[in-house]
């Protein structure tokens, strides 16, 4: 064990420390848009946020050096629900890393799930060999679309404007072909708030643009998730 461990508490970030969680974030992730942090914590994006659920390890002057948070996500697939715990925002200040604390933390977060009955959890790195030792596997799926448009379908027949999602100013509509057409294992979004404070942040950060198709028979969304060096893609669709 290193030196510097030897003083290091583990324990939940309670709610009175929310704040220095936030600070922590900002510092290791740089600043974000007005609320991206917060959102983790708050009522009309986290729901289902217990007091808790956040873990982080201490200095012996009180100081958050490291932290991981579980979001806890309804996974929904046909007339099944799952208690997905997703592990987000593991963060560790400059002078405490490759100290194991970050490792010792996404330990005990496993430790908690087990206890409250998760039924899985997700994970998202791009070192997904580091992680193995812990019990997460890698999913490397990705499946490519082809379709063929009959003539009758031309674009001729669907001129309807795209629009940036920026522009919008209510995802009431957007929330419900969300929620009437959902895939397997789609995430809870049990909100019109919630699936702004997600899904259509996502949107904007990507600066994706939105075409509604008429008679409220869905939407298609094209976006460039990784910035200017991304691909643009159709990222999300949904249809009667």
């Amino acid at each position: 064990m290193h030196e510097s461990q030897l003083s290091i508490i583990y324990r939940p970030v309670i709610k009175s420390e929310q704040a220095k969680a936030l600070e922590l974030w900002q510092t290791v992730f740089g600043p974000k848009g007005d609320g991206y942090f917060e959102r983790y914590f708050l009522p009309t994006a986290s729901p289902n946020y217990r007091d808790g659920d956040s873990l982080g390890a201490w200095s012996a002057d009180n100081l958050l050096v490291s932290v991981v948070h579980i979001r806890r996500i309804t996974l929904r697939s046909d007339e099944e629900t799952f208690l997905c715990g997703v592990v987000s925002n593991m963060a560790t200040l400059a002078e405490f890393r490759n100290q194991g604390l970050s490792w010792r933390l996404l330990a005990l977060a496993i430790e908690k799930m087990e206890q409250e009955d998760f039924d899985l959890s997700i994970l998202g790195t791009g070192r997904s060999n580091h992680y193995l030792p812990l019990g997460w596997e890698p999913i490397t799926v990705r499946v490519n679309y082809v379709i063929n448009i009959p003539d009758r379908l031309s674009s001729s027949n669907y001129e309807v404007p795209w629009v940036s999602v920026s522009s919008i100013t209510s995802y009431d509509q957007l929330h419900e072909f969300y929620s009437l057409y959902p895939r397997s294992y789609q995430f809870d979004r049990d909100s019109s708030i919630m699936f702004e404070h997600w899904i259509g942040w996502h949107w904007q950060e990507d600066l994706a643009y939105i075409c509604v198709l008429p008679n409220e028979r869905g939407y298609a969304v094209i976006s460039q998730p990784d910035g200017k060096h991304g691909d643009v893609c159709i990222s999300e669709w949904r249809a009667v």
